[in-house]
């Protein structure tokens, strides 16, 4: 398994959606307001996430998951997690309110 694998996958369309997927080989999927767990198999660039009652197929690549519908989810980095801090992502606002 890929060192690169692991971490935080964020859903581009609803960013309260994610997928972990862990160095041990389990995942932790949420969406709304249920979580589901399994295991996540890969082979190449296919990602196989294996659940009590279903299995996703998807491709990985370059920090992207594209599950079967099409959608992406985008690996969150350690630096440029999501704030909780809207202030963080308004460029527009003068230097002095500005949080850096």
């Amino acid at each position: 398994m890929g060192a690169d694998i692991p971490g935080k996958y964020i859903h581009k369309k609803t960013r309260s959606h994610y997928i972990e997927l862990k160095a041990d080989g389990t995942y932790f999927l949420f969406q709304g307001s249920t979580g589901v767990s399994g295991k996540y198999e890969l082979d190449g660039p296919e990602i196989t996430l294996v659940g009590a009652e279903s299995t996703s197929k998807g491709k990985i690549k370059s920090g992207v998951i594209i599950d079967s519908e099409g959608d992406k989810w985008v690996r969150a980095s350690a630096t440029s997690a999501i704030s909780d801090d809207p202030l963080a992502s308004m460029s527009w606002l003068p230097a002095a309110l500005r949080r850096e």
